[in-house]
């Protein structure tokens, strides 16, 4: 499915933007024929190689779309804790506490990072942005490993799901993931290890429930294209900030109606 959408948002972009980023001759257009797998895969390996440096317009729509993320989040945390609240489960209600904290360490790195003029300050922010992506991923799972997988099919995904992001944050710290596109990898195999567990949240969840949780991850797959695709598309790493915005609303919406009240009646 990621390779699907990611073909065919990549096309839709080079049919609009034409000449301006590639040189699209005939030469080439015959190399694209006759080689298609080989040339696609090697045209957008050297797409995602680098991150193109954002400009001006583009660093203030990155930092006032996840601004406002960041307003939404902290507004919407005092409703799901005041939930999780009423079920007098300290462990339940530390996993809503991660998740929402999880949201609001994102939105501001994220606000902070594309705030920023370029230099030391700005890479740092950049780190701790690329960082809380690991942990937003763990902290979505961790309401519903400790709500409607409990028992051994949640800690399990608890642990596994956590060991991921340390390893993660800590190959981002010290910059051992240069390419984009192998963080782009990372964040999707992360976000729908979920699969593993798919039977006892189908068992456990009803079909609004599963919807919300698939749109969420869907939202995230999409917008990750653009993700990885932003040093040819302006714009695109702006684009990436609407559909993770859509994605963890999604997600929040999940816990709250269906993650918190499941867990009430186990």
């Amino acid at each position: 499915m990621v390779i699907i959408l990611t073909y065919f948002l990549f096309t839709l972009y080079i049919a609009l933007a034409g000449q301006r980023c590639f040189s699209l001759n005939a030469d080439y257009l015959l190399y694209m024929r006759d080689n298609k797998w080989h040339a696609w895969i090697k045209q957008i390996l050297h797409v995602w190689k680098y991150e193109r440096e954002q400009t001006r317009g583009e660093e203030i729509a990155n930092s006032i779309s996840h601004g406002l993320g960041l307003v939404a989040a902290i507004v919407a945390t005092p409703f799901i804790i005041i939930q999780a609240a009423q079920l007098n489960d300290t462990g339940y209600l530390i996993g809503v506490y991660i998740f929402a904290t999880s949201m609001i360490v994102l939105y501001l790195s994220s606000t902070l990072y594309h705030a920023v003029y370029p230099g030391r300050l700005k890479r740092t922010f950049q780190i701790l942005e690329h960082s809380a992506i690991y942990l937003l991923i763990a902290g979505t799972y961790t309401p519903f490993t400790l709500g409607v997988l409990y028992g051994t099919w949640g800690w399990t995904m608890l642990g596994l799901i956590w060991v991921l992001a340390l390893i993660g944050i800590i190959l981002k710290v010290f910059n051992r993931i240069p390419h984009p596109i192998i963080s782009a990898v990372i964040y999707l195999l992360m976000g729908w290890l979920i699969v593993i567990a798919i039977d006892p949240l189908y068992n456990r969840l009803p079909w609004s429930g599963l919807a919300w949780i698939v749109a969420g991850g869907l939202s995230y797959t999409i917008g990750i294209t653009f993700f990885a695709a932003d040093s040819v598309l302006r714009y695109g790493h702006f684009i990436w900030h609407l559909f993770v915005i859509s994605g963890t609303a999604c997600h929040f919406l999940a816990v709250y109606w269906y993650a918190v009240p499941a867990f009430t009646n186990q």
